[in-house]
């Protein structure tokens, strides 16, 4: 039986232990802090006397340097003694010149990241046997989701199952590669989790402003685990601790989220009370009254609009096109605006949660009065689907949404 090691950080998850030569998956949503959290671990396990390879794809190396110097690391020291690797793919892959050496670094470091280029390196590496010195490590990619940026998903999950997955079998190392949320296509999600031996989920709700964070074990293959879901805290310098459970009686999974929301509000409130109860009772009736054909459901009313989850994108789209067609009497600048997004939601005391709602308000606040704004991802659903129009509108910046999400305008009034 494989020997395990305890991973600081997942150990409040898996307590025996991650084992040599497994493959580990943590799916992050954009704004969760799944980067402060992979340095954590690897300065931790360095610490611990748990060799490491910290791969990044995500940002400039010397800011990876710094972080873990700020947790109390010397990166310098621990390189030369053999106890850490920084692999650098962030320079090449935004073309910038190559980074300066950090001491002994992975064969990978300041290579374009390429999935065929690196599998055939791979592959002869994986010929030429591994010396002692660099088996039984713990490799950390910050983000191989950027892959995607190179290559295209079949690729890339090919590349993973044949090469990458037995380079790291043959090595006997432990692999944590975080993934990106929302950035591919459900199918690739679902066929990329089926290689791993373990699957780990962060996600995050805003709650009154105010960002929470969440981490647990979806499943790990052969081991005991508390699959509950888990705080993740910030404290000073970056370090992240996992807290006591949180969450616990939610549930996870895929839907459609729309948002709706009253143009001018704060306008039409100081113009009167009567005008600003007659357009959101307007509002009120359009949304309740139409979302039942489409098998939505209100989760809650926000004050000046609703937020509604779907079973699919399309009935969604469909559900907001019918609400803006109901409102379009109820115009003169204080019009409804509307944001639908897909992605995996949690469902915890009658409210529902995730970086899928977060990036459905914000593409409502992109809208303009009487208009819907989709998600890339929506789009992909419905094109060829709806008899509507959409217009790209490029990947505006999102407040507290780190990942690029490409925006499309569906356009009610046209056919």
């Amino acid at each position: 039986m494989p020997a395990k090691v305890v991973v600081p950080l997942f150990e409040a998850m898996v307590p025996d232990g991650l084992r040599l030569g497994g493959n580990y998956l943590v799916e992050f949503e954009p704004s969760s802090p799944w980067y402060e959290a992979s340095v954590t671990i690897a300065a931790r396990s360095v610490q611990s006397g748990l060799k490491t390879e910290y791969h990044s794809f995500h940002r400039n190396i010397a800011d990876v340097k710094e972080a873990l110097e700020g947790l109390g690391l010397s990166v310098d020291r621990e390189t030369k003694r053999g106890m850490l690797r920084l692999i650098d793919s962030y320079a090449p892959a935004t073309r910038q010149a190559k980074g300066q050496s950090l001491g002994r670094v992975g064969f990978l470091a300041n290579r374009i990241p390429d999935v065929s280029r690196w599998g055939r390196a791979i592959k002869k590496q994986i010929a030429a046997g591994f010396e002692e010195r660099d088996r039984r490590w713990l490799h950390i990619d910050d983000n191989t989701s950027l892959l995607l940026q190179f290559t295209d998903e079949e690729s890339m999950l090919n590349g993973w199952r044949t090469v990458f997955i037995p380079w790291g079998r043959a090595r006997e190392l432990i692999t944590v590669n975080g993934f990106v949320k929302g950035i591919a296509s459900e199918a690739f999600y679902r066929k990329n989790e089926a290689l791993y031996d373990g699957v780990f989920d962060m996600v995050t709700n805003e709650k009154e402003g105010r960002l929470e964070h969440f981490i647990r074990a979806r499943r790990v293959q052969g081991e005991s685990i508390d699959s509950r879901w888990k705080s993740v805290r910030l404290r000073p310098r970056g370090q992240v601790v996992i807290g006591r459970q949180a969450l616990s009686r939610g549930t996870r999974h895929l839907a459609a989220v729309m948002f709706t929301d009253m143009v001018g509000y704060s306008k039409l409130m100081k113009k009167g009370e009567q005008l600003t109860l007659k357009l959101l009772d307007a509002q009120e009736r359009a949304v309740r009254s139409t979302i039942p054909k489409y098998e939505g459901k209100v989760i809650k009313g926000t004050g000046d609009g609703f937020l509604v989850e779907f079973g699919s994108a399309l009935a969604a789209a469909e559900c907001a096109v019918a609400v803006q067609r109901r409102m379009e009497r109820v115009r003169g600048g204080y019009g409804v605006t509307i944001g639908v997004h897909v992605g995996d939601v949690i469902h915890s005391g009658g409210d529902i949660f995730g970086d899928a709602v977060n990036i459905a308000a914000r593409l409502q606040a992109c809208a303009k009065p009487g208009g819907i704004c989709i998600s890339r991802q929506v789009h992909e659903q419905v094109s060829g689907k709806i008899r509507f129009p959409m217009r790209y509108l490029g990947t505006p910046k999102l407040k507290n949404i780190v990942a690029k999400v490409g925006v499309y305008e569906l356009i009610p009034g046209a056919r």
